[in-house]
């Protein structure tokens, strides 16, 4: 029996650790072009189920720009937020920015989607903390 959850608790850290793994395989002038388009949600993962986006009341969209910079908008009142983008090649990660401060990191990104985290902040409710959200080209 301690074997087996020895051997349970192994593989969960194993998978846990898979999918917080960056997936960025581009260079630096290459993510610039490839990522600068808009992405709207499509729908997330919060405690293990499946949220879909299913009407422009949940519906987000980021339109990313080759200058580093993005527009983030809310389909709720049509808010709309500036914001920055940053690519750091060694650790393949791409941090985003709202107000100077770190908001979300992107997983993943092809061709068919883009899957993002937000980072630790204070008031972040409890079901979105390690929740992964999946974003799809709107314009490609």
């Amino acid at each position: 029996m301690k074997k087996k959850l020895t051997t349970f608790i192994s593989i969960l850290l194993l998978t846990v650790g898979t999918v917080n793994a960056q997936q960025i395989e581009f260079d630096k002038d290459s993510l610039r072009a490839f990522l600068s388009c808009k992405w709207t949600s499509d729908y997330s993962l919060m405690l293990g189920r499946k949220v879909p986006n299913r009407d422009r009341l949940t519906q987000i969209t980021f339109h990313f720009k080759t200058d580093q910079t993005f527009i983030l908008t809310s389909h709720i009142g049509q808010k709309k937020m500036r914001g920055t983008w940053n690519y750091e090649p060694k650790g393949k990660k791409i941090s985003l920015y709202l107000n100077g401060r770190p908001t979300a990191t992107i997983l993943s990104i092809s061709d068919k989607a883009l899957t993002m985290c937000l980072t630790q902040q204070k008031g972040l409710p409890p079901g979105l903390v390690g929740a992964t959200f999946f974003y799809k080209p709107a314009n490609r």
